[in-house]
Protein backbone atom coordinates (compact mmCIF):
# COMPACT_ATOMS: atom_id res chain seq x y z
CA UNK A 1 0.00 0.00 0.00
CA UNK A 2 1.30 2.99 -1.25
CA UNK A 3 -0.66 6.65 -0.04
CA UNK A 4 0.07 9.56 -2.16
CA UNK A 5 -1.32 13.02 -2.82
CA UNK A 6 -0.78 15.32 -5.82
CA UNK A 7 0.62 18.34 -5.19
CA UNK A 8 1.24 21.96 -7.63
CA UNK A 9 4.39 24.03 -7.93
CA UNK A 10 2.87 26.07 -10.52
CA UNK A 11 2.38 29.01 -7.75
CA UNK A 12 4.16 32.78 -8.70
CA UNK A 13 4.17 35.00 -5.69
CA UNK A 14 4.39 38.66 -5.88
CA UNK A 15 8.40 38.75 -6.27
CA UNK A 16 8.39 35.71 -8.79
CA UNK A 17 10.99 36.62 -11.31
CA UNK A 18 10.11 34.29 -13.85
CA UNK A 19 6.03 34.67 -14.04
CA UNK A 20 4.46 36.92 -11.36
CA UNK A 21 1.57 35.91 -9.57
CA UNK A 22 1.42 32.77 -12.11
CA UNK A 23 -1.62 30.49 -12.01
CA UNK A 24 -3.13 32.82 -9.26
CA UNK A 25 -3.55 35.49 -12.24
CA UNK A 26 -6.29 33.77 -14.72
CA UNK A 27 -8.90 35.90 -15.46
CA UNK A 28 -8.01 37.75 -11.98
CA UNK A 29 -5.83 40.78 -10.86
CA UNK A 30 -3.89 39.54 -7.65
CA UNK A 31 -3.67 40.42 -5.05
CA UNK A 32 -7.32 42.31 -4.95
CA UNK A 33 -8.55 38.93 -7.41
CA UNK A 34 -7.05 35.84 -7.56
CA UNK A 35 -8.40 32.28 -9.91
CA UNK A 36 -9.67 30.51 -6.28
CA UNK A 37 -12.51 30.71 -3.80
CA UNK A 38 -9.62 29.64 -1.47
CA UNK A 39 -6.94 31.75 -0.20
CA UNK A 40 -3.94 30.09 1.34
CA UNK A 41 -2.39 30.20 4.88
CA UNK A 42 0.86 28.89 4.49
CA UNK A 43 2.61 31.90 5.18
CA UNK A 44 4.10 31.07 8.71
CA UNK A 45 2.68 34.22 9.84
CA UNK A 46 -0.99 35.82 11.11
CA UNK A 47 -1.82 37.95 8.14
CA UNK A 48 -4.90 38.68 5.98
CA UNK A 49 -2.63 40.15 3.24
CA UNK A 50 -3.43 38.32 0.42
CA UNK A 51 -0.04 39.23 -1.50
CA UNK A 52 1.61 37.47 1.39
CA UNK A 53 -1.34 34.35 0.98
CA UNK A 54 -0.76 34.35 -2.34
CA UNK A 55 2.56 32.05 -2.35
CA UNK A 56 4.99 31.37 -4.47
CA UNK A 57 6.38 27.65 -5.26
CA UNK A 58 9.61 28.98 -5.39
CA UNK A 59 9.39 30.36 -1.64
CA UNK A 60 11.79 26.76 0.23
CA UNK A 61 10.09 28.39 3.66
CA UNK A 62 6.72 27.94 2.70
CA UNK A 63 7.35 24.13 0.67
CA UNK A 64 9.21 23.36 4.15
CA UNK A 65 5.94 24.02 6.15
CA UNK A 66 3.65 22.01 3.42
CA UNK A 67 5.83 19.08 3.49
CA UNK A 68 5.72 18.40 7.09
CA UNK A 69 2.34 18.62 7.00
CA UNK A 70 2.17 16.29 4.12
CA UNK A 71 4.40 13.96 6.35
CA UNK A 72 2.47 14.71 9.81
CA UNK A 73 -0.29 13.14 7.46
CA UNK A 74 1.85 9.72 7.01
CA UNK A 75 1.80 10.01 3.63
CA UNK A 76 4.39 8.25 1.65
CA UNK A 77 5.09 10.40 -1.77
CA UNK A 78 4.04 13.74 -3.30
CA UNK A 79 3.45 13.27 -6.91
CA UNK A 80 4.29 16.64 -8.45
CA UNK A 81 2.88 18.16 -10.94
CA UNK A 82 5.40 18.75 -13.94
CA UNK A 83 4.62 20.39 -17.42
CA UNK A 84 8.68 19.55 -18.99
CA UNK A 85 12.31 20.33 -18.19
CA UNK A 86 11.47 23.62 -19.37
CA UNK A 87 8.61 24.85 -17.66
CA UNK A 88 7.98 26.88 -14.47
CA UNK A 89 6.92 23.29 -12.55
CA UNK A 90 10.53 21.97 -13.29
CA UNK A 91 12.15 24.73 -12.08
CA UNK A 92 9.91 24.97 -9.16
CA UNK A 93 10.46 21.66 -8.50
CA UNK A 94 13.87 21.76 -9.62
CA UNK A 95 14.72 24.84 -6.59
CA UNK A 96 13.25 22.23 -3.95
CA UNK A 97 15.26 19.44 -5.05
CA UNK A 98 18.62 21.91 -4.91
CA UNK A 99 17.17 22.47 -1.27
CA UNK A 100 17.24 19.41 0.84
CA UNK A 101 16.55 20.78 3.81
CA UNK A 102 13.49 21.53 2.29
CA UNK A 103 12.36 17.86 2.89
CA UNK A 104 10.57 16.36 5.53
CA UNK A 105 12.48 13.61 6.70
CA UNK A 106 11.75 10.27 4.73
CA UNK A 107 9.06 12.02 2.77
CA UNK A 108 9.65 10.75 -0.83
CA UNK A 109 8.43 12.45 -4.01
CA UNK A 110 7.75 11.31 -7.87
CA UNK A 111 6.34 13.30 -11.34
CA UNK A 112 2.82 13.78 -12.28
CA UNK A 113 4.11 14.00 -15.91
CA UNK A 114 1.30 16.48 -17.79
CA UNK A 115 3.18 17.57 -21.00
CA UNK A 116 0.11 17.34 -23.57
CA UNK A 117 1.53 14.77 -26.06
CA UNK A 118 -0.83 16.26 -28.93
CA UNK A 119 1.16 16.45 -32.84
CA UNK A 120 3.58 19.09 -31.69
CA UNK A 121 5.54 16.97 -29.39
CA UNK A 122 7.95 14.35 -30.56
CA UNK A 123 8.44 11.01 -28.89
CA UNK A 124 12.19 11.90 -28.42
CA UNK A 125 11.16 15.28 -26.59
CA UNK A 126 9.26 13.06 -23.72
CA UNK A 127 12.53 10.69 -23.53
CA UNK A 128 14.24 13.77 -23.16
CA UNK A 129 11.96 14.47 -20.32
CA UNK A 130 12.33 11.40 -18.72
CA UNK A 131 15.64 11.59 -18.69
CA UNK A 132 15.79 14.51 -17.09
CA UNK A 133 13.65 13.56 -14.52
CA UNK A 134 16.13 10.50 -13.82
CA UNK A 135 19.20 12.63 -13.90
CA UNK A 136 17.96 15.26 -11.75
CA UNK A 137 15.31 13.47 -9.31
CA UNK A 138 15.34 9.75 -9.40
CA UNK A 139 19.29 9.65 -9.04
CA UNK A 140 18.16 10.63 -5.26
CA UNK A 141 16.83 7.08 -4.50
CA UNK A 142 16.79 8.77 -0.77
CA UNK A 143 13.96 11.42 -1.85
CA UNK A 144 12.83 9.99 -5.19
CA UNK A 145 9.92 6.87 -5.21
CA UNK A 146 10.56 3.98 -6.06
CA UNK A 147 8.22 0.88 -6.97
CA UNK A 148 9.52 -2.66 -8.44
CA UNK A 149 13.23 -1.16 -8.47
CA UNK A 150 11.75 1.52 -10.82
CA UNK A 151 11.63 5.19 -10.52
CA UNK A 152 7.96 6.21 -10.94
CA UNK A 153 6.25 8.54 -13.14
CA UNK A 154 2.67 9.01 -13.15
CA UNK A 155 1.16 10.15 -16.22
CA UNK A 156 -2.11 12.50 -17.16
CA UNK A 157 -2.43 11.36 -20.64
CA UNK A 158 -4.78 12.73 -22.47
CA UNK A 159 -4.34 14.97 -25.50
CA UNK A 160 -6.99 17.64 -27.57
CA UNK A 161 -9.07 14.40 -29.35
CA UNK A 162 -9.86 12.91 -26.14
CA UNK A 163 -10.92 9.79 -28.27
CA UNK A 164 -10.71 5.57 -27.31
CA UNK A 165 -7.95 5.93 -30.37
CA UNK A 166 -6.24 8.71 -29.75
CA UNK A 167 -5.72 7.49 -26.15
CA UNK A 168 -4.87 4.12 -26.75
CA UNK A 169 -2.25 5.53 -29.60
CA UNK A 170 -1.15 7.90 -26.48
CA UNK A 171 -0.81 5.15 -24.16
CA UNK A 172 1.61 3.03 -26.62
CA UNK A 173 3.68 5.60 -26.79
CA UNK A 174 4.12 5.70 -23.30
CA UNK A 175 4.69 2.00 -23.18
CA UNK A 176 7.57 2.47 -25.75
CA UNK A 177 8.68 5.01 -23.22
CA UNK A 178 8.52 2.98 -20.57
CA UNK A 179 10.22 -0.10 -21.87
CA UNK A 180 12.70 2.45 -23.37
CA UNK A 181 13.85 4.47 -20.39
CA UNK A 182 13.01 1.97 -17.74
CA UNK A 183 10.87 3.70 -15.48
CA UNK A 184 7.43 2.18 -13.58
CA UNK A 185 4.07 4.17 -15.05
CA UNK A 186 1.15 4.98 -13.53
CA UNK A 187 -1.20 6.48 -16.42
CA UNK A 188 -4.96 8.23 -16.08
CA UNK A 189 -7.43 5.74 -17.13
CA UNK A 190 -9.75 6.03 -20.37
CA UNK A 191 -12.91 4.42 -22.51
CA UNK A 192 -10.72 1.43 -23.65
CA UNK A 193 -7.93 0.94 -20.99
CA UNK A 194 -9.24 -2.61 -19.84
CA UNK A 195 -8.05 -3.88 -23.27
CA UNK A 196 -4.45 -2.04 -23.09
CA UNK A 197 -3.57 -2.95 -18.99
CA UNK A 198 -0.25 -4.23 -19.52
CA UNK A 199 0.80 -0.70 -21.38
CA UNK A 200 1.28 0.70 -17.84
CA UNK A 201 2.61 -0.96 -14.82
CA UNK A 202 -0.31 0.75 -12.83
CA UNK A 203 -4.00 3.09 -13.54
CA UNK A 204 -5.25 5.69 -12.08
CA UNK A 205 -8.41 7.83 -12.38
CA UNK A 206 -8.22 11.76 -12.26
CA UNK A 207 -11.56 12.93 -11.18
CA UNK A 208 -11.63 14.93 -7.95
CA UNK A 209 -15.64 16.14 -8.86
CA UNK A 210 -16.55 13.13 -6.85
CA UNK A 211 -15.51 11.76 -3.47
CA UNK A 212 -13.80 8.33 -4.16
CA UNK A 213 -12.82 6.29 -6.89
CA UNK A 214 -11.69 2.86 -7.55
CA UNK A 215 -9.46 1.17 -10.12
CA UNK A 216 -9.39 -2.07 -10.69
CA UNK A 217 -9.30 -4.80 -13.38
CA UNK A 218 -13.08 -6.03 -14.78
CA UNK A 219 -12.53 -9.00 -13.11
CA UNK A 220 -11.56 -7.30 -9.98
CA UNK A 221 -8.05 -9.26 -9.82
CA UNK A 222 -5.95 -6.05 -10.04
CA UNK A 223 -6.88 -3.64 -7.88
CA UNK A 224 -4.73 -0.67 -8.75
CA UNK A 225 -5.26 2.50 -7.23
CA UNK A 226 -7.93 4.56 -5.56
CA UNK A 227 -8.47 8.02 -4.58
CA UNK A 228 -10.51 10.50 -2.57
CA UNK A 229 -11.39 14.44 -3.08
CA UNK A 230 -12.36 16.62 -0.48
CA UNK A 231 -14.42 19.01 -2.73
CA UNK A 232 -14.45 20.71 -5.57
CA UNK A 233 -15.47 23.76 -6.46
CA UNK A 234 -13.66 26.12 -9.64
CA UNK A 235 -13.54 29.35 -9.57
CA UNK A 236 -15.44 31.06 -12.63
CA UNK A 237 -16.94 27.93 -13.86
CA UNK A 238 -20.11 27.34 -11.61
CA UNK A 239 -21.51 29.41 -8.68
CA UNK A 240 -21.88 26.36 -6.54
CA UNK A 241 -19.47 23.67 -5.93
CA UNK A 242 -19.71 20.58 -7.88
CA UNK A 243 -18.63 19.00 -4.83
CA UNK A 244 -19.46 19.87 -1.36
CA UNK A 245 -16.83 19.88 1.29
CA UNK A 246 -17.85 17.46 4.22
CA UNK A 247 -14.89 16.50 6.57
CA UNK A 248 -16.96 13.39 7.80
CA UNK A 249 -17.72 12.13 4.72
CA UNK A 250 -13.98 13.12 3.46
CA UNK A 251 -13.22 10.16 6.99
CA UNK A 252 -15.44 8.01 5.72
CA UNK A 253 -14.06 7.77 2.06
CA UNK A 254 -10.58 7.37 3.85
CA UNK A 255 -11.26 4.48 5.62
CA UNK A 256 -13.49 3.20 2.43
CA UNK A 257 -10.30 3.44 0.54
CA UNK A 258 -7.99 2.33 3.17
CA UNK A 259 -9.28 -0.97 2.99
CA UNK A 260 -10.42 -1.32 -0.94
CA UNK A 261 -7.03 -3.36 -1.50
CA UNK A 262 -5.46 -1.28 -4.02
CA UNK A 263 -1.99 -0.65 -3.98
CA UNK A 264 -1.62 2.85 -4.34
CA UNK A 265 -4.28 5.32 -2.12
CA UNK A 266 -4.12 8.66 -3.74
CA UNK A 267 -5.40 12.22 -1.94
CA UNK A 268 -6.83 14.88 -4.72
CA UNK A 269 -5.04 17.06 -3.97
CA UNK A 270 -3.04 18.86 -1.11
CA UNK A 271 -2.70 22.55 -3.22
CA UNK A 272 -4.94 22.64 -6.71
CA UNK A 273 -6.82 26.30 -5.36
CA UNK A 274 -8.28 27.08 -8.78
CA UNK A 275 -10.19 23.65 -8.84
CA UNK A 276 -10.75 24.39 -5.02
CA UNK A 277 -9.62 20.50 -4.04
CA UNK A 278 -6.66 21.61 -1.79
CA UNK A 279 -6.17 20.09 1.54
CA UNK A 280 -3.67 22.47 3.33
CA UNK A 281 -4.38 25.60 5.44
CA UNK A 282 -6.93 27.89 3.76
CA UNK A 283 -9.81 30.34 3.83
CA UNK A 284 -12.64 30.18 1.39
CA UNK A 285 -12.97 33.26 0.85
CA UNK A 286 -16.54 33.14 -0.78
CA UNK A 287 -17.95 31.45 2.65
CA UNK A 288 -15.69 32.98 5.10
CA UNK A 289 -15.03 29.00 5.63
CA UNK A 290 -11.48 28.61 7.84
CA UNK A 291 -9.55 24.94 7.05
CA UNK A 292 -6.98 24.33 9.59
CA UNK A 293 -5.53 21.21 9.80
CA UNK A 294 -8.25 18.78 10.16
CA UNK A 295 -8.02 16.99 6.79
CA UNK A 296 -4.16 16.78 7.35
CA UNK A 297 -5.41 15.24 10.98
CA UNK A 298 -8.15 12.81 9.37
CA UNK A 299 -5.79 11.04 7.11
CA UNK A 300 -3.24 11.18 10.13
CA UNK A 301 -6.29 9.18 12.00
CA UNK A 302 -6.97 6.89 9.09
CA UNK A 303 -3.28 6.02 7.94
Amino acid sequence: MVLGIFYYPWYGGKDNTIDRYAHWDYQSSPPTTYYSHFLPNMSGVETEDASIRLYDSFDQDVVERQMDLIKSAHIDVAIWSWFGKDKFTAKAMDAFWDTPESNAAGLKHCVYYERRWDNTVTQQQVIDDINYIKTEYAADTDRYYYKDGKPVVFVYNIRPANTTASLTDIAKKWRSVRDTTGIYTNLKIFSGWQDIRSYANSWHEYTPTINYKKVQSTSGKSKYSSFVSPGFWKKYQTDAPRLVRDIDRFTNDLNTMKNDGTTWKLIETWNEHPEGTGIEPATNTTTNEIIGNEYVEAIASVF
